[in-house]
């Protein structure tokens, strides 16, 4: 491994500054160009580079930003990219639990890129109404207008992992598409840790998708998947700071208090938005869950890291011991098969995430953050 990082390192240097170094992957066949994609929370990790993907294949797309300052990043990020001047259209909504906005986002959509939970950077400490709320009434409402604008053919909600159960509790538990994390709103309502709650949200608002489908008379309007990813890593398209799993890397690589990780699974946040396109393009996928992880690491890979692609060692208080406990796995059977996914390997993922940090070893050993980019959140699917 430590001769791929350090050539992955070498090969990623300086060479992740610009939108078509960043925006990698290719599709088997291009997007109808007369044919609109909705990609909403436009600003999250995956959806931003959704936008890429998709704008390198032709599509023509709406980016939905939650605010007005997510729409202006957006905009800044793809301002380099020749195809987003005629195809990119950058809207605004603050609240998808209102008909009248999900209206205009969807109008004269066919196929809709939704995650489902709001980004646990919302939780200002009332579950219900900061995150619950618009995780899952904002997704019966997308789905609702979709199926009013009689436009809309394919669906695809981006879950996550979480939504399986309590993956974070090792037991040796293989889940599948079949898993789900059991707990209520009423229950959720009273969590008060973000993480828990980015949990529950995944898991209620894509049940509730789920439910909403299946209960629809006869034949629905449009078929949906939905992708449950494990931990994202790798470069970013937008500014918006070293956030979830990357930020846990960097903690690591500056000795900063890190939460251990037993064998959790971990994918490129490219990987994410491939497998998306995909679907919309597949026949295969349809009415179906895909779980995407290119591989396991630990908290001990994560020191290794440190070693192999800085050269540093974090402080002697952290440790790099093996977790004894059996780790979980997840049955990706069904994503190999449908949407026969390449993942990009986790070393090049996080070295070339580093790169693009311009990751500043002597600062980071002296307690500064200049391998993080400013407004960094610490949560693992943002």
């Amino acid at each position: 491994m430590t001769s791929i990082i350090a050539g992955a390192a070498s090969a990623a240097q300086g060479a992740m500054h610009d939108i078509a170094s960043i925006v990698t992957g290719k599709m088997e066949k291009n997007f109808d160009p007369s044919q609109l994609v909705v990609v909403s929370q436009a600003e999250s990790h995956f959806s931003a580079h959704a936008i890429g993907m998709l704008l390198k294949h032709h599509a023509k797309v709406r980016a939905v930003a939650n605010d007005e300052s997510g729409a202006n990043m957006i905009r800044k990020a793809f301002s380099g990219m020749p195809e987003a001047t005629s195809r990119l259209e950058v809207i605004v909504c603050s609240n998808m639990c209102d008909d009248d906005a999900c209206h205009k986002v969807l109008h004269d959509a066919v196929y809709l890129i939704h995650p489902v939970a709001m980004n646990p950077n919302h939780f200002k400490g009332n579950a219900e109404e900061d995150m619950l709320k618009p995780s899952i009434d904002g997704t019966k409402c997308m789905l609702r207008r979709a199926q009013q604008a009689g436009t809309v053919k394919k669906v695809c909600i981006i879950s996550n992992c979480y939504a399986l159960g309590d993956v974070m509790k090792t037991s040796g538990h293989v889940y599948n598409q079949d898993s789900w994390l059991s707990i209520t709103r009423e229950d959720a309502a009273k969590i008060t840790d973000v993480h828990e709650l980015f949990q529950a949200c995944n898991a209620l608002a894509e049940k509730s998708a789920w439910d909403f489908v299946h209960s629809i008379p006869d034949k629905p309007p449009f078929e949906m998947v939905a992708l449950l990813p494990s931990y994202v890593v790798g470069p970013e398209v937008i500014p918006v700071g070293a956030r979830g799993p990357n930020k846990m890397i960097c903690h690591a690589l500056s000795g900063k208090e890190c939460c251990p990780i037993a064998d959790m699974g971990f994918v490129d946040a490219r990987d994410v938005a491939h497998a998306a396109c995909i679907c919309l393009q597949s026949s295969e996928a349809k009415m179906k869950r895909y779980i995407l992880t290119a591989g396991y690491y630990t908290y001990a890979d994560m020191i290794q890291w440190a070693r192999d692609i800085a050269g540093i060692a974090p402080s002697e208080q952290v440790k790099a011991e093996k977790h004894k406990e059996k780790p979980n796995k997840y049955d990706t059977g069904p994503t190999e098969k449908d949407l026969a996914i390449k993942y990009t390997p986790i070393e090049k993922s996080v070295t070339e995430m580093l790169a693009q940090c311009a990751l500043n070893v002597s600062s980071q050993t002296q307690g500064g953050d200049q391998g993080e980019f400013a407004g960094s959140r610490s949560h693992a699917s943002a």
